[in-house]
């Protein structure tokens, strides 16, 4: 199923928009929806492209086969983070209300889960993925080289160091002499609100690591061309409409019609920003402490995917019940800031990049339009895509 953006978008996004149009219609012939893609279709795809979105797109129907059921919907959690005078963090409150025994082993820890699965909650909205493999060994590696290129780059990644943001304290990534990549962390935006302003007081624009004198943030940007893409492919195989959605938040950015901040840098940055993300993190060898993403919108997806070599990695969602086998090539897209969620250290070197929308950034350039799309229902991913409902899957899920 094509996306249904304008064709004429600035160069990174028409890649991203020419890749989701291919997903779709791998996905479409997987469903019977659609006809078989033709493999001279799309000439401007590199083979090497269209194969890891083959597989992407073989993957996605996949994990649609095995879904869990959840015992809560997304209107509890939401519900339970609004309480008041709790005695306990909400964090805590919100484990104790949902994840204290759905999922739990005889031990009182988490069952490990390595095979793909999507989560449905009592509503039938369909609130997470899991999705190992998603992502070849060729991009692992193809990222893994564009991190030692660009790892030194002036002003683009901040050094670890004893603070209190746990995101950058040096005592959750690895010792930087054990490694060959440069333990650190980054956050790349194409447009957004500097801390503590909206639309109201201030214009976004490019987050500032994109500024320096030498343009590296934005040769590192390149590299990360297809990637990005690749990213938004995903998206648009398991949330169409949030997809579309900020494809068009994007164009009126690029358009002009939004006044933002910095208006050069954003058109040269546009040339090779190819996610329909407001933004996203690139991580190298760091733990992730529990937490949730509070500046990403109450119900919008997050995408974190992993990559890199190393063995044993763990990503653990409470409220999911589980810890999930976390290797290089997965992906987890789930909403941050509903679903606490964190990532254990690992054995080698793992590289996270973390997507995620700025839903102020939306307000701007949208006023009278924009609002948080919601995870897609159910029925409206079999209409989309064509994704069939065997009877033995539905129902109990397989914990409860």
């Amino acid at each position: 199923m094509p996306a249904p953006v304008p064709p004429t978008l600035p160069g990174g996004l028409d890649r991203c928009r020419l890749y989701a149009e291919y997903a779709g219609g791998l996905m479409a012939e997987l469903t019977g929806k659609g006809p078989r893609v033709d493999g001279g279709s799309a000439p401007s795809i590199p083979l090497e492209i269209k194969s890891e979105l083959e597989s992407m797109a073989r993957r996605v129907h996949e994990t649609w086969q095995t879904r869990v059921r959840l015992p809560y919907s997304l209107d509890d959690v939401r519900a339970a983070l609004e309480k008041t005078g709790l005695g306990e963090t909400r964090n805590e409150h919100l484990r104790k209300s949902f994840g204290s025994s759905f999922g739990r082993m005889e031990d009182g820890g988490y069952g490990l889960v390595d095979s793909p699965a999507v989560y449905i909650d009592r509503d039938d909205n369909v609130i997470a993925w899991y999705l190992p493999g998603v992502f070849t060994r060729r991009r692992s590696e193809i990222i893994y080289e564009a991190m030692l290129q660009s790892v030194n780059i002036p002003g683009l990644f901040r050094k670890p160091r004893p603070r209190d943001n746990w995101r950058d304290h040096c005592e959750h990534f690895a010792v930087p002499e054990r490694c060959e990549i440069l333990p650190t962390n980054t956050d790349i935006s194409i447009c957004w609100y500097n801390r503590g302003f909206g639309p109201h007081n201030s214009l976004p624009a490019p987050s500032a690591n994109l500024k320096h004198s030498n343009s590296g943030g934005l040769l590192f940007l390149e590299r990360l061309e297809d990637t990005n893409a690749l990213m938004g492919a995903l998206l648009f195989l398991v949330h169409p409409d949030l997809y579309n959605q900020q494809m068009a938040v994007l164009l009126e950015l690029k358009g002009g019609h939004a006044k933002t901040g910095d208006r050069e840098l954003m058109k040269r940055a546009f040339t090779v920003w190819s996610t329909p993300f407001t933004g996203f993190s690139v991580i190298a060898n760091r733990e992730t402490v529990f937490h949730r993403d509070n500046k990403g919108g109450q119900v919008l997806f997050d995408l974190v995917a992993s990559f890199g070599r190393y063995r044993h990695g763990r990503f653990e969602v409470p409220l999911l019940g589980a810890r999930f086998a976390y290797d290089p090539g997965t992906a987890f897209v789930l909403p941050g800031y509903l679903l606490e969620h964190g990532a254990s250290k690992t054995d080698g070197e793992r590289i996270c990049i973390a997507s995620f929308f700025k839903p102020a950034v939306g307000y701007g350039a949208l006023p009278n339009q924009y609002k948080e799309v919601p995870p897609p229902t159910l029925d409206h991913l079999r209409t989309i895509h064509g994704l069939s409902t065997p009877r033995s899957m539905d129902g109990e899920g397989i914990w409860n």
